[in-house]
């Protein structure tokens, strides 16, 4: 049943990110790992607040904890949830180019999917562990009876497919054997809450205050509803509660009409921007045909890639529209980037460039698994293994023909088994979270806000599991047994009160998957390896090669994009005759000098003739070149060759410039690090051949060098 609570959480996040498609600019990996957010961390952070509250007031005033725990429930308990919902959102708005790159959209549905994850929280510990007592079937759904007559329906797929923002868990009538698909309160609550703050952040003038309402809606709609749930005869909690009450029947509706709201505002700032930024419109946009219709061409011209590249184009040029329109934080690294991604799907529309990477392709030699592999990927097999256990007692085990794995899992020689699975589990949950807060500064240097988000929520993921699973362990190694309560009587409260320690230890394990999906999710995961083996690229060339591609925010699809239309690599060579964009000097569509093989469609070889775009971006770019020499020779004294600190092609023997240069040893004191940096660099090529070098304190060598870090964040300085 669990499984379906999960779908049923989800699927309120999907339906509102379909609906704002047309201008949000988060991932919906993002949005979705967002749910767990709200699962672990906002429903751990309640957790604490609300025991600090309950017993605080039991021992400052001597009331008994059962009377303040009943009070709370519904006066302070619904304002400290509707704060912690959208508390991941107030960590993320104190980065500036998080809240620049926003929209009023992304705000609504981040909040909606921590509230979405709240929910399954709740519904989870109360009954996550109660398939033994539910009665049902996929296609109705399934009932556990409270008392004569009440009960809770968990709905089947069935029953969630056809519904708008489902609940994991609605009313039953036990006595009837009937159950219905609730609304998913918490989502909707924390979707006005997110809209709100998003007010306050972009908003300007009076006008970011009208933020405070949708907020202060949520507070007090969870405080009446609450106040009705414990005292269902008496009237309203104040005077105020009774209107608020009234929307209630209309509660569905509230977040549509908000998103409604939020999409128009955004949209207009979408059309502003792109009469601003008329460089990173593709040709045919500029001519005023629709964006959905040139993207979509590109989308099919090289499949399975293109409709990739073609939505993760669209969100982060809308990042940097909405950056820049805001004028909240410098977005001249992204600019950059989103342009030069504009050049490459424009010289990489044409469907013949594709198959002409797929026959290359196809005919260079496949990659081996070596060590690095097993290296880079180890903490993989071993999570897959600890979240066995978690897949059998809440999945496996989770429905009613086969509750008996879950006596199963807490008989006592079995759960001395979990116990120590548990063990191992927090010692790799507490790995993750060190190794998120060591990628933590590397990832909020990025040009792009989404890398930043992920490696936040994952930490917020980590810190909260770790807090159930060391709640859990401690109670079990006092004596607790797997059916004993860590905590009782609080108001997630008295839903944490259900929570069993086997079932902690589950939630806990569980947290594995959503940690090592978000982490093997990136360029360095299970989407770059994917990349790397179709590509027939080496991983660790992989990662070397996004990193001078100068397109880093499009990950592993950017070398993709950069291989086809041309955007150079010393790998491979490019074939037939083709258009590569140059980025040195020239004049009209006249040859200038860059990185990539005017004759071919591909990859180029090294410096060589390309066809620019006009005279205008040629310039621009000797500009830069220009500005980095000089910064370079200001900063470390020493002079550039040619075309300054960029990258030159030269043979694998000189590689003391780098390793000696004042730059580096500026960024990496340590020599053994600088050293370990200049093998890394290396390995990604085979001794003899020509490859990029790169130029001391260039753009590519800032790339290459943050890329290191990424992957060996204990050698951070």
């Amino acid at each position: 049943m669990f499984l379906f609570m999960m779908v049923a959480a989800c699927y309120g996040v999907f339906q509102l990110a379909v609906l704002g498609s047309p201008t949000r600019s988060v991932r919906m990996a993002n949005l979705l790992l967002a749910v767990t957010v709200g699962l672990y961390g906002c429903g751990a952070v309640a957790v604490v607040l609300q025991l600090l509250y309950t017993r605080g007031v039991e021992a400052l005033t001597g009331t008994p904890l059962s009377e303040v725990v009943r009070t709370a429930s519904y006066t302070m308990d619904p304002v400290i949830e509707e704060v912690v919902k959208v508390l991941p959102l107030l960590v993320l708005v104190l980065f500036r180019r998080i809240r620049a790159q926003w929209s009023l959209t992304d705000f609504l549905l981040v909040g909606a999917a921590t509230g979405a994850g709240f929910a399954l929280v709740e519904a989870t510990m109360r009954w996550g562990a109660q398939a033994g007592r539910a009665v049902g079937n996929l296609g109705d759904g399934w009932l556990v009876g409270i008392g004569l007559f009440g009960g809770q329906h968990i709905p089947g797929p069935f029953s969630i497919i056809p519904s708008w923002l489902p609940a994991p868990v609605g009313d039953a009538d036990a006595y009837l054997a009937t159950g219905s698909v609730g609304t998913n309160m918490h989502l909707v609550w924390s979707a006005l809450a997110g809209f709100g703050l998003g007010l306050l952040v972009r908003g300007r003038g009076w006008q970011r205050w009208l933020g405070v309402l949708p907020w202060a809606y949520s507070a007090v709609d969870h405080m009446a509803y609450n106040h009705h749930l414990v005292h269902p005869d008496e009237g309203g909690l104040w005077l105020l509660t009774e209107p608020v009450r009234f929307f209630e029947h209309i509660l569905w509706l509230l977040p549509l009409i908000v998103l409604g709201i939020a999409v128009l505002l955004d949209w207009r700032v979408l059309r502003a921007g792109k009469a601003a930024l008329p460089d990173v419109l593709l040709p045919a946009e500029r001519t005023g045909q629709p964006a959905f219709a040139v993207l979509g061409r590109f989308a099919g011209a090289g499949l399975p890639w293109t409709p990739f590249i073609a939505m993760r184009f669209v969100l982060v040029r809308r990042a940097l529209i909405y950056s820049r329109i805001g004028a909240a934080a410098p977005a001249d690294e992204l600019y950059a980037q989103v342009r030069t991604v504009r050049e490459q799907i424009e010289r990489s529309a044409d469907p013949a460039v594709w198959k002409r990477l797929s026959a290359r392709r196809t005919q260079a030699a496949p990659v081996v698994p070596d060590k690095s592999w097993l290296r880079r990927y180890w903490q993989v097999g071993v999570s897959l293994i600890l979240v066995l256990p978690s897949l059998v007692f809440l999945i496996a085990g989770g429905f009613p023909a086969t509750s008996g794995l879950q006596r199963l899992l807490a008989t006592p020689l079995v759960f001395a088994v979990l116990t120590l699975f548990s063990i191992a589990t927090l010692a790799m949950v507490a790995w993750s979270l060190v190794r998120g807060l060591r990628e933590a500064p590397a990832a909020f240097r990025q040009p792009y806000a989404d890398p930043a988000m992920t490696v936040t929520f994952r930490s917020g993921v980590a810190a909260g599991s770790l807090g159930v699973g060391v709640l859990s362990l401690s109670k079990v190694l006092t004596g607790g047994g797997a059916n004993g309560h860590p905590v009782s009587n609080v108001h997630i409260l008295d839903a944490i009160s259900a929570l069993t320690n086997v079932l902690g230890f589950a939630l806990l394990a569980l947290s594995l998957l959503a940690l090592f999906a978000a982490f093997m999710g990136g360029t360095g995961g299970f989407g770059g390896l994917a990349v790397a083996a179709l590509a027939r690229i080496g991983v660790q060339e992989l990662l070397q090669m996004i990193a001078i591609s100068g397109i880093s925010v499009l990950g592993a699809l950017g070398l993709i994009l950069a291989m086809a239309g041309g955007g150079g690599s010393g790998s491979s060579s490019g074939s037939g005759e083709g258009s590569g964009e140059g980025s040195g000097e020239g004049e009209g569509q006249g040859e200038g000098e860059g990185q990539g093989e005017g004759e071919g469609q591909g990859e180029g070889e090294g410096q060589g003739e390309g066809e620019g775009e006009g005279e205008s971006e040629s310039e621009r770019d000797a500009r830069e070149q220009r500005e980095r020499r000089e910064q370079y020779e200001d900063q470390y004294g020493d002079e550039g060759e040619g075309e300054g600190p960029g990258n030159e092609r030269i043979s694998d023997g000189n590689k003391m410039e780098l390793e000696d240069s004042g730059w580096l040893k500026k960024e990496v004191p340590d020599p053994g690090v600088r050293r370990q940096f200049m093998d890394w660099l290396e390995r990604g090529h085979q001794l003899g051949e020509e490859h990029v070098h790169l130029r001391p304190g260039s753009r590519e060598a800032a790339r290459m060098l943050e890329q290191f870090f990424q992957e060996h964040p204990e050698l951070l300085p």
